[in-house]
């Protein structure tokens, strides 16, 4: 239950944004999104699961490239 206290404070404090890769909507901070001085408000557009997944899979796919 601690949890969903924490997101409802941290909704309360940084408001929300929502990923442009999963579409959740999750508190506008660095623990849910990277820092991005090139955005408005100064987080990028994916939050962070979705960049590491995106990393990951671009990684498996140029193994043969590394090489």
């Amino acid at each position: 239950m601690e949890k969903a206290d924490d997101l409802w404070i941290d909704e309360l404090l940084f408001g929300t944004r929502r990923c442009a890769g999963c579409g959740r909507r999750l508190p506008a901070n660095t623990e849910h999104f990277h820092r991005d001085k090139h955005e408005p408000d100064g987080l990028k557009r994916e939050c962070r699961r979705c960049c590491s997944a995106r990393r990951a899979d671009r990684y498996r796919r140029r193994k043969d490239v590394r090489r």
